[in-house]
């Protein structure tokens, strides 16, 4: 799982991936604190999330495990909304 940012809305005319109602999101990776490590990619959203909401991101393989995604072409799924993160006994990230 990847820490990221949620930060727009991606609106294809066409999609191979064929998944009805599928939105994407254009997400920027973050670190346990929400900072920006400068890299964006695309990311279905299972969830349905606002924009810079912290999410918890799958890639690869392990996307398609879904019922949703199952066998298409999907590589970034946004799998969870975050609310806190404690690290160590500190909280580093509260929504």
């Amino acid at each position: 799982m990847i820490f990221a940012r949620v930060t727009g809305t991606v609106v294809p005319s066409k999609s191979a991936a064929d998944i009805p109602g599928a939105v994407w999101r254009v997400v920027e990776l973050s670190d346990h604190h929400g900072r920006s490590l400068d890299s964006r990619l695309i990311a279905l959203d299972a969830l349905g999330v606002r924009d810079k909401d912290l999410v918890l991101l799958c890639r690869g393989s392990s996307v398609r495990w879904t019922e949703q995604t199952a066998d298409k072409p999907v590589d970034a799924l946004i799998a969870a909304q975050v609310e806190i993160v404690d690290e160590d006994g500190t909280l580093t990230f509260r929504s």
